[in-house]
């Protein structure tokens, strides 16, 4: 069943897009440029492709709040994020628009990966005024991440007190959230503003807080495999290609046994840095490798895509 376990991962997203549509008169073309877009950036990992469907399409993001936030979507998956944030911000609202409120989810986290100030405004507003269940642990989460690396470790502690109690458990994202307000284990101020960076892609800006500090790391099982995949990550971004494969290399093979998504994701990270290469055989072994490995978190995700890189591969 490679397909199925391959679609799982964008089609999640794209439920509570259609579920939208249905209620507030999207017509058809606009919601199959919306599946296209985002199976596109999901499955096949052609993040332009999905964002250029959505740009010549009719969709308008100034009128209409459920295309924005498939626009934010796509835009803060491509290295757009500040783009994202203008179209979020720009977004209509009234009543005469169903309320949408995971809109001010995705402005929040975008803003935050920017490290912006008041990223909290726009997180607060949608734990506040979100009436369903799906997404609230996140939103809590968010809000414990930006008060920690505002310095404010009070803040990280309240807020994921209610990731414990708030919301369902159903998503990745929500699940992920609940295991860190369990695990009681404070993440690393630099290590988490650096990824948030990265999420945005403010790559430089990542790489700057990361580079050299490798011995701050070293004592800490997880916390050294965070940084080497995380550098890794970065590093594979600003195309330092050699540099990326010894980090993907030194993860994977560290860190293969271990409950954490680290290992798992390098292997396929590595497998798509050699399909952008055209080294078919070091990518299969990678997107094999990949699959071999089995975390205790976003597993399914992660093994789609390699399924996914083999299809392509064959």
């Amino acid at each position: 069943g490679g397909m199925s376990g391959t679609m799982e991962q964008g089609l999640r997203e794209l439920e509570e897009a259609l579920a939208y549509a249905q209620k507030n008169d999207f017509i058809f073309e606009d919601e199959a440029v919306v599946a296209y877009a985002l199976l596109q950036l999901y499955l096949n990992n052609r993040g332009d492709l999905a964002w250029n469907t959505l740009k010549s399409s009719d969709l308008s993001p100034k009128h209409n709040p459920m295309a924005a936030y498939v626009f934010a979507m796509v835009a803060m998956r491509t290295d757009r994020n500040d783009e994202a944030i203008r179209l979020l911000e720009e977004c209509p609202a009234g009543t005469s628009y169903a309320p949408f409120q995971y809109r001010y989810y995705l402005l929040g986290l975008a803003k935050l990966r920017r490290l912006d100030g008041d990223a909290n405004k726009a997180l607060e507003h949608f734990v506040n005024h979100f009436k369903g269940e799906n997404g609230l642990k996140e939103g809590y989460q968010k809000l414990a991440w930006y008060h920690f690396v505002n310095g404010n470790d009070n803040g990280y502690r309240t807020y994921m007190g209610y990731v414990k109690i708030k919301g369902a458990s159903n998503g990745e994202g929500d699940q992920a959230a609940l295991r860190e307000a369990n695990s009681g284990e404070t993440p690393d101020k630099r290590l988490l503003q650096a990824r948030l960076l990265f999420d945005g892609g403010y790559y430089t800006r990542a790489y700057d807080l990361l580079k050299n500090r490798a011995a701050d790391y070293a004592a800490d099982r997880k916390k050294k495999l965070e940084y080497t995949y995380r550098l890794g990550r970065i590093t594979h971004k600003m195309g330092k290609t050699q540099e990326a494969v010894k980090l993907y290399t030194q993860t994977v093979d560290g860190g293969a046994g271990d409950p954490w998504y680290f290992a798992c994701n390098a292997a396929l990270q590595l497998g798509l840095l050699y399909e952008e290469q055209k080294d078919a055989t070091k990518a299969r072994n990678a997107y094999q490798r990949c699959l071999s490995i089995k975390p205790e978190e976003y597993a399914s995700g992660m093994h789609a895509q390699a399924k996914a890189g083999l299809n392509r591969l064959k």
